[in-house]
């Protein structure tokens, strides 16, 4: 999708190359970032859900502070 030229963040780059390198760059850099988005989101809600159900074991430390989300992150990774 993001190295067809049929497709349009392929093509906005193209077009923005007409004005200049300057835009050519940030086109770019912005059609990268929007490439990246979605798996950094997917990640991201992953890591919180594994916290989140971690809690839930009810595991203590010795002190009988929770500890359960951080174990569910070690195991999620």
């Amino acid at each position: 999708y993001y190295t067809d030229f049929k497709y349009e963040p392929v093509r906005r780059i193209a077009e923005s190359s007409k004005t200049g390198h300057g835009t050519n760059v940030i086109t770019g850099l912005a059609v990268g970032m929007e490439s990246t988005s979605a798996p950094v989101i997917v990640i991201a809600a992953a890591i919180l859900s594994s916290y989140w159900l971690g809690n839930l074991s009810g595991l203590v430390d010795e002190n009988g502070l929770p500890v359960g989300g951080l174990f569910g992150i070690a195991v999620a990774t």
